[in-house]
Protein backbone atom coordinates (compact mmCIF):
# COMPACT_ATOMS: atom_id res chain seq x y z
CA UNK A 1 0.00 0.00 0.00
CA UNK A 2 2.78 2.47 0.85
CA UNK A 3 4.35 2.05 -2.60
CA UNK A 4 1.11 2.91 -4.38
CA UNK A 5 0.69 6.11 -2.38
CA UNK A 6 4.29 7.14 -3.00
CA UNK A 7 3.93 6.65 -6.71
CA UNK A 8 0.69 8.64 -6.65
CA UNK A 9 2.16 11.63 -4.81
CA UNK A 10 5.11 12.14 -7.16
CA UNK A 11 3.09 12.17 -10.44
CA UNK A 12 0.51 14.52 -8.90
CA UNK A 13 3.26 16.93 -7.82
CA UNK A 14 4.95 16.78 -11.21
CA UNK A 15 1.64 17.18 -13.04
CA UNK A 16 0.90 20.26 -10.97
CA UNK A 17 4.23 21.76 -12.01
CA UNK A 18 3.42 21.09 -15.66
CA UNK A 19 0.10 22.87 -15.28
CA UNK A 20 1.79 25.83 -13.63
CA UNK A 21 4.40 25.93 -16.38
CA UNK A 22 1.98 25.99 -19.30
CA UNK A 23 0.16 22.65 -19.59
CA UNK A 24 2.77 21.14 -21.90
CA UNK A 25 1.67 23.09 -24.99
CA UNK A 26 3.99 24.89 -27.38
CA UNK A 27 3.28 28.56 -26.87
CA UNK A 28 4.75 31.33 -28.99
CA UNK A 29 6.98 33.63 -26.99
CA UNK A 30 7.68 30.92 -24.44
CA UNK A 31 11.40 30.41 -23.74
CA UNK A 32 12.97 27.28 -25.17
CA UNK A 33 14.37 24.84 -22.60
CA UNK A 34 17.77 23.25 -23.15
CA UNK A 35 18.53 19.61 -22.31
CA UNK A 36 19.64 19.00 -18.73
CA UNK A 37 20.65 15.68 -17.26
CA UNK A 38 22.48 14.77 -14.13
CA UNK A 39 23.12 12.60 -11.13
CA UNK A 40 21.89 12.69 -7.51
CA UNK A 41 24.49 11.69 -4.92
CA UNK A 42 24.02 11.38 -1.17
CA UNK A 43 27.29 11.10 0.73
CA UNK A 44 28.94 10.18 -2.57
CA UNK A 45 26.49 7.38 -3.44
CA UNK A 46 23.78 7.53 -6.16
CA UNK A 47 20.24 7.90 -4.79
CA UNK A 48 17.35 6.65 -6.91
CA UNK A 49 13.70 7.66 -6.75
CA UNK A 50 14.54 11.21 -5.70
CA UNK A 51 12.33 14.10 -6.78
CA UNK A 52 14.24 17.24 -7.74
CA UNK A 53 12.71 20.67 -8.17
CA UNK A 54 14.76 23.44 -9.75
CA UNK A 55 13.19 26.69 -8.45
CA UNK A 56 14.08 29.62 -10.71
CA UNK A 57 16.01 32.67 -9.57
CA UNK A 58 15.10 35.65 -11.75
CA UNK A 59 12.68 33.95 -14.14
CA UNK A 60 9.39 32.13 -13.79
CA UNK A 61 9.93 28.64 -15.19
CA UNK A 62 10.62 25.84 -12.70
CA UNK A 63 11.95 22.47 -13.82
CA UNK A 64 11.72 19.07 -12.18
CA UNK A 65 13.09 15.58 -12.48
CA UNK A 66 12.92 12.14 -10.90
CA UNK A 67 16.10 10.11 -10.53
CA UNK A 68 16.17 6.51 -11.71
CA UNK A 69 17.59 3.67 -9.62
CA UNK A 70 21.15 4.69 -10.53
CA UNK A 71 20.52 8.30 -9.43
CA UNK A 72 20.36 9.67 -13.01
CA UNK A 73 17.74 12.26 -14.00
CA UNK A 74 16.56 14.46 -16.87
CA UNK A 75 14.77 17.73 -16.23
CA UNK A 76 11.34 18.72 -17.53
CA UNK A 77 9.89 22.21 -17.82
CA UNK A 78 7.04 22.04 -20.35
CA UNK A 79 7.24 18.65 -22.08
CA UNK A 80 8.69 15.41 -20.68
CA UNK A 81 12.49 15.52 -20.76
CA UNK A 82 12.70 18.90 -22.54
CA UNK A 83 15.17 20.32 -19.99
CA UNK A 84 15.22 23.69 -18.27
CA UNK A 85 15.13 27.33 -19.29
CA UNK A 86 18.67 28.73 -18.97
CA UNK A 87 19.33 30.55 -15.71
CA UNK A 88 20.14 30.11 -12.05
CA UNK A 89 18.14 27.77 -9.82
CA UNK A 90 17.78 26.85 -6.17
CA UNK A 91 17.39 23.08 -6.00
CA UNK A 92 15.37 20.89 -3.66
CA UNK A 93 15.60 17.13 -3.25
CA UNK A 94 13.13 14.77 -1.60
CA UNK A 95 12.94 11.02 -1.32
CA UNK A 96 10.18 9.50 0.77
CA UNK A 97 7.42 6.94 1.01
CA UNK A 98 4.13 6.97 2.90
CA UNK A 99 2.90 4.17 5.13
CA UNK A 100 -0.82 3.98 5.95
CA UNK A 101 -1.98 2.61 9.30
CA UNK A 102 -5.33 1.28 10.50
CA UNK A 103 -7.52 4.14 11.67
CA UNK A 104 -6.35 6.49 8.93
CA UNK A 105 -3.02 7.63 10.36
CA UNK A 106 -0.03 7.88 8.04
CA UNK A 107 3.71 7.91 8.47
CA UNK A 108 6.06 9.62 6.00
CA UNK A 109 9.53 8.10 5.85
CA UNK A 110 12.05 10.61 4.43
CA UNK A 111 15.52 9.50 3.35
CA UNK A 112 16.77 13.10 3.34
CA UNK A 113 16.56 15.77 6.07
CA UNK A 114 13.80 18.41 5.80
CA UNK A 115 16.23 21.20 4.90
CA UNK A 116 16.71 19.70 1.43
CA UNK A 117 12.97 20.04 0.66
CA UNK A 118 13.00 23.86 0.96
CA UNK A 119 14.83 26.02 -1.62
CA UNK A 120 15.60 28.59 1.10
CA UNK A 121 17.47 26.05 3.25
CA UNK A 122 18.71 23.32 0.90
CA UNK A 123 22.00 25.01 0.08
CA UNK A 124 21.73 23.37 -3.35
CA UNK A 125 21.98 25.46 -6.52
CA UNK A 126 22.58 25.00 -10.22
CA UNK A 127 23.13 27.09 -13.33
CA UNK A 128 21.77 26.00 -16.70
CA UNK A 129 23.54 27.54 -19.70
CA UNK A 130 22.17 28.07 -23.16
CA UNK A 131 25.15 26.44 -24.88
CA UNK A 132 25.58 23.50 -22.46
CA UNK A 133 26.52 20.83 -21.88
CA UNK A 134 24.25 20.86 -18.86
CA UNK A 135 25.27 17.82 -16.84
CA UNK A 136 24.54 18.62 -13.21
CA UNK A 137 25.52 16.65 -10.13
CA UNK A 138 23.25 17.31 -7.17
CA UNK A 139 25.39 16.30 -4.23
CA UNK A 140 23.91 16.08 -0.73
CA UNK A 141 25.87 15.51 2.45
CA UNK A 142 23.47 14.08 5.02
CA UNK A 143 24.11 12.48 8.36
CA UNK A 144 21.63 10.12 9.96
CA UNK A 145 18.77 8.43 8.20
CA UNK A 146 16.41 11.28 7.36
CA UNK A 147 13.22 11.63 9.37
CA UNK A 148 9.85 10.11 10.06
CA UNK A 149 6.67 12.19 10.33
CA UNK A 150 3.56 10.61 11.83
CA UNK A 151 0.13 12.16 11.18
CA UNK A 152 -2.73 10.82 13.32
CA UNK A 153 -5.92 9.77 11.53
Amino acid sequence: MRQSIRFLIVPVAMGSLLLLNGCGKKVSGRPEPVPVKGLVLVNGQPLGNTTLVFAPEGHQYAAFGQSDEQGRFQLTTFDKGDGAVPGKFSVTASNFWVEEHPGGSVTEHHKLPAKFRDPATSGLSATVTEDGPNEITVEVQASGSGETIHTPG
